[in-house]
């Protein structure tokens, strides 16, 4: 069975290492699937380059039996089988049952100041990051394998990076909430703790990214 044998294909989900159905399935070559997940946004000094944000997923590809509702005691192909289905990809992890491999893009603007981050939500706004993942996607596997068109598969990438839009648009907010905090403070005269704690109050009771720079996933966890 191939991807153009589903007369109204459906959103299935597959299994990932972890052991929940996170990935979407997006392309069949017999009974081998491939899938993709969302694995976060983070600066772009993660793969060595300067002023832009990362956005990344997991290309995953095992047999059917990890498809959500299929009978996992079926037959399962090595990764080295399952790999060898979608030969445009190379897959940098391939184990016992199934291969996996990071892909992603670098867009312009940051995580750290208000107009970087205007500059990536517009981005993604626009769905740059859909398209470019997408048509890479389509042009490796084949269209003849891709269980959607081109519209439904952007939209379905689209949708994986909900959670990411939802915390860029906080962060942001957050900004423009300190740039109010700098201007009624501006030109007083504190001690240095004083002020220290003031603002880690005022941060603290509203701040969704307490901890890292990049406040994302890492791309090298769980498969």
């Amino acid at each position: 069975m191939k991807a153009e044998d589903f007369a109204t294909p459906t959103v299935r989900k597959m299994l990932g290492s972890g052991g929940a159905y996170d990935y979407t399935v997006i392309a069949q070559n017999e009974k081998t699937v491939l899938g993709i997940k969302s694995v976060g946004v983070r600066g772009s000094s993660y793969v060595g380059l300067a002023g832009g944000l990362w956005v990344s997923a997991r290309i995953r590809t095992s047999g059917l039996w990890s498809v959500e509702g299929e009978d996992m005691h079926a037959f399962q192909p090595t990764g080295e089988d399952c790999a060898s289905m979608f030969p445009g990809i190379e897959f940098g992890k391939r184990r016992f049952n199934y291969a996996s491999a990071v892909m992603g893009l670098v867009l312009q603007g940051d995580n750290k100041t208000a107009k970087g981050l205007l500059g990536v939500i517009e981005c993604f706004q626009k769905l740059e990051h859909a398209e470019r993942i997408a048509d890479f996607l389509i042009e490796r596997i084949g269209d003849q394998y891709m269980i959607f068109d081109r519209d439904m598969l952007i939209s379905i990438i689209d949708g994986l990076y909900a959670d990411e839009m939802s915390r860029l648009r906080k962060r942001l907010l957050k900004y423009e909430e300190d740039a109010k905090k700098l201007g009624t403070e501006a030109g007083k005269v504190f001690l240095l703790h004083e002020l220290q704690k003031k603002v880690e109050a005022a941060t603290a009771a509203h701040d969704p990214f307490m901890g890292s720079d990049d406040d994302v996933d890492d791309d090298t966890g769980e498969d």
